[in-house]
């Protein structure tokens, strides 16, 4: 990542959460700043207090009052500024933690809408677990970059500008040979080496990223691990990638090492240039005891903050480097998304058009479909039935026409999420009762003759067959003008199966397009129109066309 994706990087964060957020929360982010700058400001100020206690006790006509009252201003100084700055832990770690939370909810709306060709089609659980742990790292990686930021980068330079200023008057303009000593150790501490860190970096996160994305890959297919006692072979490859890992990091501590001696070294050298120079000063006479303690002490005020900046910098660029590996993932899917849209332009035909004339009919490049009809499609299994019907459904939703929230798609496997019963079917709606949801779960019990369900129940409670009449009762009671159903009742017993068809049929509008796939050679609803996908044979072993 070099200084100018650095820059992007920051660039982006900056318009994604920053922006808005400060807008959102003046107040909040002028508290954050007037907390820092205070705390700061106090304990700068508390060792003035100590060289006047210095000043008095050498003082031969000074009153022994004098150093106490001195010393009860640099007690409260001292321990006021830091109690400032402690409220840093309910005022602005809170903030920047809020900050983050927001950051990560964009990120996943962003994400969710790449998703606009494949809604209604699940994922596998190592994308989804591979997606997690990047956005959890994105929020981690970016309390990094705000922490540093806010609690240390600033402060810090708050803290430079105010020892500069004191130590201003004490030696006068000599002080910038004291700017050009902390100039030095700031570029030691964050130029020299900085550059291949950030390619280390970069490279140690890719290797741990592997290894978490595999550990989804594990968790994925864990019924394989038991069947197949495929244990060795996983814990292998884990090991090897682990391995991979942990010798990117050794490379990345290692030059960490050599520039943490840097800084050490410099800062050795700039203690000794400033003890001798102001070994020199005395022998002038050009400085008191108290302003010697003082230049001292300010060289510790100014280079501890460097020091602090630099360990900051790095969970900075740590931190963006997390992000940035955020962002490339947004990019792919948003490319892999154009190259999927890119597959459904393909289809013979370029729109889709809803009509009451035509019940399913192909006309030049655009695609007929009747309103309020009953289409199956029909071939052997790897024919493309559910391409083909992707295909359409994308089409439709690409309609001006037909809102989005108007045309659901329920494949074989159901999306559900951790809850109960009715919050998986209501999803907030509330226009959705309690007593409406448990009406259509007491027809599974009574009428379909199975296991008596409740709005409380948690989903995890619930087979595979009990999760795919939810997810029927959640699209029938949203009244769906176009519904698709792409082997949505095959956990369904042979006994179940044509009741809850049935149910369907007597629960959509008259005007609700229905399209089913299914295996089976049967149909179980009556159908308007067939689409034979090319070289199926009926039972007569006669060829059809498309449509």
């Amino acid at each position: 990542m070099k200084n100018k994706s650095i820059k992007l990087i920051l660039s982006k964060i900056y318009t994604d959460v920053i922006h808005d957020f400060i807008l959102a929360h003046k107040t909040k982010v002028r508290l954050i700043v007037f907390i820092m700058v205070l705390g700061v400001i106090l304990s700068a100020l508390a060792p003035i207090a100590i060289a006047k206690v210095i000043e008095a006790i050498s003082s031969a006509y000074s009153q022994g009052t004098e150093a106490t009252y001195y010393i009860a201003a640099f007690i409260l100084l001292r321990f006021l500024g830091q109690a400032v700055i402690d409220l840093r832990w309910v005022v602005v770690n809170s903030v920047l933690y809020s900050a983050t939370y927001i950051y990560c909810t964009s990120i996943v709306e962003r994400i969710t809408g790449t998703y606009k060709i494949n809604n209604g089609f699940s994922e596998s659980a190592s994308e989804v677990s591979e997606r997690t742990a990047i956005l959890s790292k994105m929020q981690i990686g970016l309390m990094s970059v705000l922490h540093g930021l806010v609690v240390v980068i600033f402060p810090a330079i708050i803290e430079i500008l105010i020892v500069m200023a004191i130590v201003y008057t004490i030696i006068g303009a000599s002080f910038i040979a004291y700017f050009l000593i902390g100039a030095f150790v700031l570029y030691i501490a964050t130029g020299i080496g900085r550059t291949k860190e950030i390619q280390y970096g970069h490279s140690s996160y890719d290797a741990d990223n592997e290894v978490l994305a595999y550990c989804g890959d594990i968790l994925a297919n864990s019924k394989m691990n038991r069947e197949m006692q495929a244990s060795r072979f996983f814990k292998y490859r884990l090991s090897r990638l682990i391995e991979k890992s942990l010798n990117e990091y050794k490379i990345l501590f290692l030059h960490k090492y050599k520039r943490a001696s840097y800084l050490t070294l410099s800062i050795c050298v700039a203690y000794m240039l400033v003890f001798a120079w102001a070994g020199w000063l005395i022998t002038l006479d050009a400085i008191s005891a108290s302003q010697l303690f003082l230049l001292v002490v300010y060289l510790e005020r100014v280079l501890t903050p460097i020091t602090g900046a630099s360990a900051a910098i790095n969970n900075i660029q740590h931190g963006l480097i997390s992000i940035s590996a955020g962002y490339e993932l947004l990019d792919d899917l948003v490319q892999r998304s154009a190259q999927e849209q890119f597959t459904v332009d393909k289809a013979a035909w370029s729109r889709v058009v809803l009509t009451h004339e035509t019940t399913y009919a192909q006309k030049a490049d655009v695609l007929l479909i009747g309103i309020g009809r009953r289409i199956r499609l029909v071939g052997p299994s790897g024919a493309g039935k559910s391409t083909y019907l992707r295909r359409v459904y994308k089409k439709i939703i690409d309609a001006e026409a037909v809102a989005q929230h108007d045309v659901h798609y329920l494949s074989a496997q159901v999306e559900w999420v951790k809850g109960s019963v009715f919050e998986n079917i209501a999803l907030g709606c509330p226009a959705i009762h309690p007593s409406t949801v448990q009406q259509t779960l007491d027809l599974w019990s009574n009428h379909f003759g199975n296991r008596a369900l409740k709005t409380d129940d948690s989903i995890d409670e619930l087979s595979a067959g009990e999760r795919q009449w939810l997810a029927i009762v959640r699209s029938l009671l949203r009244k769906p003008r176009i519904l698709f159903m792409d082997e949505a009742t095959n956990s369904l017993d042979v006994q179940t199966e044509p009741l809850v068809w049935a149910h369907i049929l007597s629960s959509i509008p008259i005007n609700t397009t229905l399209f089913v796939v299914t295996h089976k050679p049967i149909c179980p609803i009556p159908v308007d129109h067939e689409v034979v996908l090319p070289n199926w044979r009926s039972h007569g072993s006669a060829q059809h066309d498309l449509t």
